[in-house]
């Protein structure tokens, strides 16, 4: 996770009338239904001015390790041993948003 504490930078062009604003960003994982919400409540925030998300393309496959147990292995007629399938896991995301965590901090950056 990474985050750019808000700077007030002067804007090379007005927004809404104003000609300088804080500027920041932070990175995070969460589901595209939380961020659309994220997306919707920053969008009817009177004090932001501008805002983006932008969805990053992350790969959740890992190797997975499989292990056998001889016991388990059956042979064929053919005298071949064939090892059992084994379940995978279903994998989980490594960090979970928290949005009081994350409304906090949206608190923090816009000075409320």
């Amino acid at each position: 996770r990474r985050v750019e504490p808000p700077k007030k930078r002067r804007l090379a062009y007005g927004v809404k009338k104003e000609h300088s604003a804080y500027f920041g960003w932070t990175t995070f994982t969460a589901l595209s239904s939380a961020v659309a919400t994220i997306d919707k409540k920053t969008k009817d925030m009177p004090q932001v001015l501008r805002h983006l998300v932008v969805e990053e393309e992350i790969e959740t496959r890992r190797p997975i390790l499989r292990t056998f147990q001889p016991s388990a292995m059956r042979v064929s007629p053919g005298g071949i041993a064939i090892a059992p399938e084994v379940p995978r896991e279903r994998e989980a995301m490594d960090e979970k948003l928290d949005f009081e965590a994350l409304d906090k901090k949206l608190e923090e950056i816009l000075g409320k």
